[in-house]
């Protein structure tokens, strides 16, 4: 009888260990590299992983920012420098509000190989203004005839420009908004005056709701007044704005 148990008892002992290593080998998880490899393996031949994109948030074009310490000579020198290493086009950040005149002195030197010509951006949240210059491009403008020429608005350091903005915009577009004339030209002359000009821009450009693009010069003006009181010749700059 005793020999019969034990005999009873061995097949017993075998089927549990057999459903011991049985649980243990599923709860064993494979090895990490093991699954890389059969994902691998998956995969059709020539396909490669993605590389890594961009960091976000990054400029679309080098950015230069003009504060109140900012020359225009140097700031011409920055733009030119970054064209030289192939930048198609440089915003320029005003982190000064005093300094909106020393964009387009600025401008107004920037050598007339690049052909170079400015766009107000639209405000970001910052509220700070921005400016594209892009080299090697310019708007095509108003044929003009030999009697006909670009009408001419006078920006002086007390002009309204938000009024100035309208009448800007009323030269480009009709009250219905169809496209009307493609260039004014801006004329002023002092700091105010130029900080004046350029927010006068960016309200025709909201206003008439086009893209504006101008380029910058120096030019003469004649003196004003009459007899030995007359002034010799002045230098003004004069912004030619165009409708793209």
């Amino acid at each position: 009888a005793a020999e019969q148990a034990a005999e009873a008892k061995e097949p017993v002992a075998e089927q549990a260990q057999e459903v011991k290593d049985t649980m243990g080998q599923l709860l064993v998880e494979p090895p990490a590299v093991e699954i890389v490899a059969e994902s691998k393996a998956m995969e059709p031949p020539g396909i490669e992983s993605e590389p890594a994109g961009p960091a976000l948030n990054v400029p679309l074009f080098p950015e230069l920012f003009v504060t109140n310490h900012t020359m225009p000579k140097n700031l011409m020198s920055a733009i030119v420098a970054n064209f030289n290493n192939g930048a198609r086009a440089v915003e320029l950040v005003l982190a000064d509000p005093r300094s909106k005149h020393t964009i387009l002195g600025a401008l107004a030197i920037v050598p007339d190989a690049f052909r170079a010509s400015a766009t107000v951006l639209t405000r970001r949240r910052d509220r700070r203004l921005r400016l594209r210059v892009q080299q090697h491009w310019r708007p095509a403008e108003d044929a003009v005839g030999e009697a006909e020429e670009a009408e001419l608005f006078y920006v002086s350091k007390t002009s309204n420009v938000t009024s100035m903005g309208k009448a800007l915009k009323n030269k480009f577009v009709d009250y219905a908004g169809n496209n009307v004339h493609r260039t004014v030209k801006l004329v002023f002359k002092g700091a105010q005056a130029g900080s004046n000009a350029i927010l006068a821009i960016e309200s025709a450009s909201r206003e008439a709701y086009r893209e504006l693009a101008f380029f910058v010069k120096y030019q003469e003006d004649e003196g004003s007044g009459e007899g030995e009181e007359k002034q010799g010749k002045q230098v003004s700059l004069c912004a030619t704005l165009t409708a793209v």
